[in-house]
């Protein structure tokens, strides 16, 4: 399940877009750089990562271009092994940003701390709501 979230997450990151002629930030950030997956939190609550979480990678580009790379771990050595990389576009549309993977879009709040920045996402299963919240920390 939580391979789920992590994809649709990275979807969710995918599908908001920027101007190239735009620094990609807000008010306290530039999204514009190399950025790695530090921690994961499910309603408020810190989840321990899994051995590869912390090699996903997103990459936003000055140019408007943007790549996502995710990893698992290989079973038969313990070695983290690139399971898919996903490119697109994006640009800065206000406080929200759009990314565009094959055509399809999505808008994302990148909230930024200093050299990190989260993203979060309320759903409801089986009745419940759940709060997830993902960090990533710049390179």
């Amino acid at each position: 399940m939580k391979k789920l979230f992590l994809v649709f997450s990275v979807f969710a990151l995918v599908f908001s877009s920027c101007n190239s002629d735009d620094d990609g930030g807000s008010a306290s950030g530039s999204i514009i750089g190399t950025w790695k997956f530090l921690e994961f939190y499910e309603n408020e609550v810190l989840l321990e990562n899994e051995l590869c979480d912390t090699e996903e990678t997103l990459v936003f580009s000055s140019n408007g271009d943007f790549s996502s790379q995710s990893y698992e771990d290989n079973d038969d050595d313990g070695t983290c092994e690139l399971v898919f990389t996903v490119n697109g576009t994006w640009f800065n549309s206000g406080d929200l940003h759009t990314i565009t993977i094959d055509g399809d879009s999505i808008q994302v709040e990148f909230i930024f701390e200093g050299n990190t920045f989260y993203t979060e996402e309320a759903y409801v299963e089986d009745g419940v709501v759940y709060t997830d919240k993902r960090v990533f920390v710049k390179q």
